[in-house]
């Protein structure tokens, strides 16, 4: 299932799983935390973020490790201790995955690219997934009617901000008030400001981790962030169709960003026409 389609930072790190409450947690309390709370699955006001899709699961077949599901807090440790004793053995990744937390799938990025491990997309590999496991691959499969999905980065909110005419901290600002009101708060200005200096003190190290893993594996941002780029923003991020989450590329065009040794096991071209609908995932072409 494709998480959310809120593409700002706040979704992309332990704020972004635990953006509701803090924003129940400011608004409810006279006494403001000095910090974004931990993030919990559990809520009186309404589902958490980590609730709403289930834990990832991980099974061994052969020489492969099968992922299925989305990335949550501790989804590294879980992989490692599946696979523990058995590093040399894996020569493939088998994900079907919407995605989750940046830092988890950087991780396990990581891994692939020190292992030398194949990808093989059964389904879905979207944003934290496609930005981290499948670039990470020696040789990555897209299966037939399987999909490849971008849609942010650690590094967006500059592009944004920029088309917008705004800076990051009034971006994050007004993302603040949209998830307030989705949650049926109120903003407050306490909160929205701790809020943006939460994310604005945390967004250096995590742009910077982002930057060395694709410098390390070769690829390029512009990849990660080609929606928000000046050519695309306007269509993209400003006038876009509600159902669509995100992008996708030609195997060709992959390669334009150093997303090298792709193949697509189905008939005709990728990604097919049922997939970009199903997953609602658009297709640019790169000049």
């Amino acid at each position: 299932m494709i998480e959310s389609q809120i593409r700002f930072s706040l979704l992309r790190n332990v704020l972004a799983v635990s953006v509701a409450l803090l924003v129940l947690s400011v608004s409810c309390s006279t006494a403001a935390p000095a910090q974004a709370p931990e993030p919990t699955t559990e809520s009186t006001e309404g589902p958490s973020p980590l609730e709403q899709a289930p834990q990832a699961t991980f099974a061994i077949a052969g020489s492969t490790v099968v992922v299925e599901g989305d990335m949550d807090i501790g989804f590294y440790e879980r992989f490692l201790a599946v696979v523990r004793g058995r590093e040399d053995e894996i020569t493939t990744l088998r994900v079907n995955s919407g995605g989750g937390v940046t830092d988890e799938g950087r991780k396990l990025g990581e891994w692939i690219f020190e292992h030398n491990v194949d990808v093989v997309v059964d389904g879905l590999c979207f944003s934290s997934c496609a930005n981290y496991i499948f670039t990470a691959g020696r040789n990555k499969t897209i299966l037939a009617g399987s999909i490849v999905g971008w849609h942010s980065s650690e590094q967006q909110d500059e592009h944004i901000a920029r088309g917008l005419g705004i800076s990051v901290a009034e971006l994050l600002a007004r993302e603040y008030d949209r998830s307030a009101a989705e949650w049926g708060e109120t903003p407050s200005p306490e909160g929205r400001k701790q809020f943006v200096q939460a994310v604005l003190s945390s967004r250096p190290t995590a742009v910077a981790e982002e930057q060395a893993f694709l410098e390390k594996i070769g690829v390029s941002v512009d990849a990660l962030v080609y929606g928000f780029l000046p050519d695309q923003f306007e269509d993209y991020y400003v006038n876009a169709p509600a159902h669509i989450d995100g992008w996708t590329f030609s195997i060709e065009d992959m390669a334009s960003f150093g997303i090298a040794n792709v193949t697509y096991a189905g008939e005709g071209d990728y990604p097919s026409e049922r997939a970009k609908t199903e997953y609602g995932v658009i297709l640019f072409r790169v000049p």
